[in-house]
C-alpha cells in the first residue's frame, strides 16, 4: 500500500476539529447578483472507459446549459489510485469539488469530514422522502448507501457485484456444454478446468481459471469465499480479524490447490490484473467482474466479447448459498467546494442518467444470475490497508508456498493492529 501512517497523520491533524460525523452545511460559493461568475468545477473519478464517455456527453451538456461552468474531469487510473490522489489533495487543501468514490470509503471520508450533505434545494425538494420520490428508481434505491445521522451524502452512480464470467468458445472447443456445464462449486471448477486448460511443454498456455492479482479485487472475491464458509475478513463489529478461520485457511487453501494440485491455475505473472488473460482469450473462467465487464469487453476487445456469459459466483458444496460482497459508487460534493451549488446541480445531471448506466452494466440487471447474486451478496466495506494484508498472505502463499494458516495468523495480527489504531469505525459493516 502506498499510503501509510504519515499521509493520515498529516489528515487528521488537518480535520482535529470537528472531524467525526458532523452536520449542517457550509458556505456555498457560485452565483450572486448580476453577470454569472465565470467557475470551473472540479470533477475526479476512476478510469472505465464507457462510463467516462458518458459522462463526457453529459458534461457536455451541462456546460451548454450553464455557459458559465467549466467541467475539469480528471480521471485516475483505478479506484485506490483516485482513493489516494483524494487524500493528498484534501491533506493539502485542494481537493476536487465534486468526486465519484465507491461505498468502502464512505466511513473515512465522513470521519474525515470531507463530503458535504446533499443540497435538497437543488432538487428542488425540502426533504429527503421528498428526494426519493424524484430520483431515478436505482439512485433511490441506493441513497441507503450514504446516509448517516439522517443526512445523504451521495448520488448513486454504479451498485454491482462480482460473479462468474465463462468464455463460452472455450467451452464448447473442450466439448462443453456452457450452458450446463459452468462450474458451480469450486470442487467442480478443478473437474472442469482439467479439460479446459492447455498446456505446452509443461508450461500452462491457457488457464481454465485465474486469479486476480489485483488487491482490491482479490479481497472481495476472497470475502466472499470466507463468507460461504460461514466466517469472514473482520468480525461484524469491525473490531479485529477473523481472517484466520478454518474458513479462511480453507478458502485460501483451495486457490493454492487450482494452482500446484489441479494444476488449471497459472501463477500470476503480472499484479493489478483484474479478469487476467479473459479479454485476450488467454483465460477461460474468473470470477471478479461485474455486469460492467460486457460494455468494457465490447470496447477493449471485441473478438472475445461474443463469447463472454455470465454465471453464478461459485460456491463451496455444503457453504452458504451466497454472492461475492457488493459494492456502489456514488457522486458526492466536498465540504471545501466554492461552488457547492453547481457541483450538486452537476452531480444531478450525472446521477439522473441511471438508464444509461444500468446500458452499461453499472447497475446490477434484473436477469439471470445478477438479482440472487447482489442479494445474497452483502455489503464490502474494507480499508486498503486490509485489502494489501489479505493481499500480502495470499501472495505468499500462491507464490512462495508458505503455510496458509501461518501467512493468516500473520495477517491477523498485522490487521488487528490496524484497526486497533483506525480513527474511525467501519460504519455499516456486516
Amino acid at each position: 500500500m502506498k499510503l501509510r501512517k504519515s499521509q493520515f497523520s498529516v489528515l487528521l491533524v488537518i480535520v482535529a476539529v470537528g472531524v467525526v460525523f458532523l452536520g449542517g452545511n457550509a458556505a456555498g460559493g457560485g452565483q450572486g447578483g448580476g453577470v454569472a461568475e465565470e467557475i470551473t468545477i472540479k470533477y475526479w473519478r476512476h478510469a472505465h472507459q464507457p462510463a467516462e464517455e458518458l459522462e463526457a456527453r453529459l458534461i457536455a451538456e451541462f456546460e451548454e446549459q450553464n455557459p458559465n461552468v467549466k467541467v475539469d474531469m480528471f480521471v485516475a487510473t483505478s479506484t485506490p489510485d483516485l482513493h489516494e490522489k483524494l487524500l493528498v489533495a484534501f491533506a493539502g487543501g485542494a481537493g476536487p469539488d465534486l468526486f465519484n468514490m465507491e461505498h468502502g470509503k464512505f466511513a473515512e471520508y465522513l470521519s474525515h469530514n470531507f463530503m458535504e450533505p446533499i443540497k435538497l434545494d437543488v432538487f428542488g425538494v425540502s426533504s429527503y422522502q421528498q428526494l426519493k420520490q424524484k430520483l431515478p428508481e436505482e439512485v433511490a434505491a441506493g441513497l441507503p448507501l450514504w446516509e448517516h445521522q439522517g443526512k445523504y451524502y451521495g448520488l448513486t452512480t454504479e451498485i454491482s457485484c462480482y460473479t462468474t464470467a465463462i468464455n463460452t468458445g472455450h467451452f464448447r472447443e473442450a466439448g462443453l456444454d456452457p450452458e450446463n456445464d459452468y462450474p458451480k462449486t469450486w470442487k467442480q471448477l478443478a473437474e472442469v478446468g482439467k479439460k479446459l486448460v492447455k498446456t505446452e511443454a509443461g508450461e500452462i498456455v491457457r488457464q481454465a481459471y485465474a486469479l486476480t492479482s489485483y488487491p482490491v479485487t482479490f479481497t472481495i472475491v476472497f470475502e466472499g469465499m470466507i463468507r460461504q464458509l460461514g466466517s469472514d475478513i473482520i468480525s461484524p463489529d469491525g473490531s479485529a480479524s477473523t481472517i484466520n478461520s478454518q474458513a479462511g485457511v480453507k478458502a485460501l487453501q483451495t486457490l493454492y490447490d487450482l494452482v500446484y494440485v489441479h494444476k488449471i491455475t497459472a501463477v500470476p505473472s503480472e499484479l493489478n490484473r483484474q479478469g487476467p488473460g479473459f479479454e485476450t482469450g488467454d483465460t477461460s473462467v474468473v470470477n471478479d467482474v461485474g455486469p460492467w465487464y460486457k460494455a468494457y469487453l465490447e470496447n477493449n476487445a471485441p473478438s472475445v466479447a461474443p463469447y463472454l456469459k455470465f454465471t453464478p459466483n461459485i460456491r463451496f458444496e455444503g457453504g452458504k448459498d451466497i454472492g461475492n460482497p457488493n459494492y456502489g459508487y456514488a457522486l458526492q460534493v466536498s465540504r471545501t467546494s466554492q461552488h457547492k451549488d453547481e457541483s450538486w446541480k452537476l452531480a444531478k445531471i450525472l446521477a439522473y442518467a441511471a438508464k444509461e448506466r444500468r446500458d452499461l452494466g453499472l447497475f446490477v440487471p434484473d436477469v439471470w444470475p445478477w438479482p440472487k447474486e447482489v442479494s445474497t451478496g452483502g455489503s464490502a466495506i474494507i480499508p486498503e490497508a486490509i485489502n494489501d494484508i489479505v493481499f500480502e498472505a495470499a501472495t505468499k502463499v500462491i507464490y512462495d508456498k508458505e503455510d496458509p494458516q501461518k501467512m493468516l495468523n500473520a495477517a491477523k495480527t498485522k490487521m488487528d493492529k490496524f484497526l486497533s489504531e483506525l480513527p474511525y469505525k467501519l460504519y455499516g459493516y456486516k
